[in-house]
């Protein structure tokens, strides 16, 4: 019951421009790379808030550097039909992954996690592979539009995801996905810290440092701080594991990818889940093989048929032959085009992106 005292208290909102985050990363890095000697000083003032308020990105990344965008500022970049015809073709690849892929996974993603009838192993472990590759495209989609936009307007970013799902180690992993804030706290939390300069131990403390702060970065909640704390579990048993006992011992790359891929599947439960316990619930579930669903758990809502496209999407190297490097243009025209109609008639329902929130 609320109190006379809690009703006179009034309401309190505090209202912040969209992008905070990105706002004060771009602040950070080029104030800390100009005191470091690693850039040059904006050579205008609008050059410095173009940087610090370039669109493409604002909103959901990827984090770009200050040496990177004040160079093709000052060069003055001239926009051509060569960039124009990459850059529209950058966005409609990017809205495929979010609209077709992220979004269709997202219905069964959903259903799964508002049910709290679900207990079945299957099921979850389908929703858990579902889920893998739903951030992925989703983010991965967004970070591709903000490419193909930069490119529009003559500027060009790093790409920020690398096929981190084909990894063979954590630390691959981490140098594939989300490159720009894996770089990001490399250089300006982790280097800082001392890195691996100060002895083995110091650097695995670091490491961890690293990335609970990264898990904090996403939301001050327990299960993104569990989220940073495995992935620090991984790569610290990662580096152990092969300073002290498998030394000369070369485990068989399948072996490697089904250890990384199913430890970051496991990971992104955490992630996903809206608080502790449930996530803890839902790791009881997918290990406790008690419950098992019939194969129709694959089928429904068609979520095999958005699985296996993402499966090939990321593990075919379809899109770095015909979507980037295809030397023809007619091949990449007509596969674009094959794109907007499947966007126009298999999309899934709208979803927001989901590093809107961070």
């Amino acid at each position: 019951m609320v109190s006379d005292f809690e009703r006179a208290i009034p309401e309190f909102s505090l209202i912040l421009p969209i992008g905070i985050s990105f706002y004060t990363f771009n602040s950070l890095s080029y104030t800390i790379d100009l005191y470091n000697g690693k850039t040059k000083k904006a050579r205008s003032w609008l050059h410095f808030m173009a940087f610090i308020s370039f669109f493409p990105h604002l909103v959901a990344g990827p984090i770009i550097r200050a040496k990177d965008v004040l160079l093709q500022l000052e060069k003055k970049n001239k926009i051509n039909i060569t960039e124009i015809y990459h850059g529209i073709g950058t966005c409609i690849w990017g809205l495929f992954q979010k609209m077709v892929v992220a979004d269709n996974l997202a219905i069964f993603v959903n259903n799964t996690y508002s049910d709290n009838n679900v207990s079945d192993t299957l099921t979850w472990w389908v929703c858990g592979l579902a889920f893998s590759f739903q951030i992925y495209f989703d983010f991965n989609g967004y970070s591709t539009i903000a490419r193909g936009l930069a490119k529009l307007c003559g500027i060009h970013f790093r790409l920020n995801f690398n096929y981190p799902y084909r990894s063979l180690s954590f630390n691959e992993f981490w140098k594939r996905w989300h490159i720009s804030l894996s770089t990001f706290f490399r250089d300006y939390v982790y280097i800082p810290l001392g890195g691996n300069r100060k002895g083995f131990w110091k650097a695995e403390l670091n490491k961890w440092l690293t990335m609970l702060l990264s898990g904090l970065w996403h939301g001050a909640n327990t299960t993104f701080l569990v989220w940073g704390a495995l992935h620090a579990l991984f790569l610290s048993l990662e580096t152990m594991i092969g300073k002290f006992i498998l030394k000369s011992i070369h485990l068989p790359r399948i072996i490697n990818f089904g250890i990384v891929f199913g430890g970051t599947l496991l990971a992104w439960v955490f992630f996903r889940s809206p608080d502790i316990d449930f996530a803890f619930y839902v790791v009881k579930c997918m290990l406790s093989f008690e419950h098992s669903a019939s194969y129709r758990t694959l089928l429904t809502g068609g979520v095999s048929v958005w699985i296996i496209l993402a499966v090939l999407l990321e593990f075919i190297p379809f899109t770095s032959r015909f979507l980037i490097k295809s030397k023809y243009w007619f091949i990449q025209v007509f596969i674009w085009s094959l794109m907007i109609v499947t966007i126009l008639f298999f999309r899934g329902p709208e979803q927001d992106f989901i590093y809107f929130q961070f």
